[in-house]
């Protein structure tokens, strides 16, 4: 369970009822200091998904929000997976993100020994408490499949 991590580190998350706009699910967080943030979830989705934007939003919270304070000491960060794809800054803070999602859910030691043990997706999926498509993408990403 990420809940008791996030209420840990000062954030909290929110469930909203989507909006369906585009087919986006309200996903996202805002941080307005390093203990102090919030996750906004969709309250249509499964555990895994969940987990999947939790870490994601997560990644944001340590990629990007020191960048931002940085440069703008006092402002609030918003980010959200619905990005203009043709800004290519914000495509890669997405793909970040992701990629400290799959790597902070699906330990690269952890899922290596457990690929190991079985080449099974779904299986793997299971044990890791994630997607099918995220423990295939994370698969392939360290060269198992």
């Amino acid at each position: 369970m990420l809940e008791p991590v996030v209420a840990r580190m000062g954030g909290k998350i929110v469930y909203k009822t989507p909006q369906r706009m585009d087919g986006k699910l309200p996903e996202s967080i805002v941080v307005r200091s390093g203990n102090d943030f919030t996750i906004f979830l969709p309250s249509i989705t499964s555990l895994v998904r969940d987990r999947f934007t939790i870490a994601h939003e997560l990644g944001h919270l340590f990629i990007h929000y020191p960048m931002v304070a940085k440069q703008y000491p006092g402002a609030a960060m918003r980010a959200t997976r619905w990005v203009d794809p043709s800004n290519a800054d914000l495509q890669r803070t997405e793909w970040e993100a992701n990629w400290f999602a799959a790597s902070f859910l699906m330990r690269e030691k952890d899922f290596r020994a457990a690929y190991a043990q079985t080449s099974d997706i779904k299986q793997l999926a299971s044990m890791f408490v994630v997607s099918e498509q995220s423990a295939s993408i994370r698969a392939e990403s360290l060269g198992l499949q």
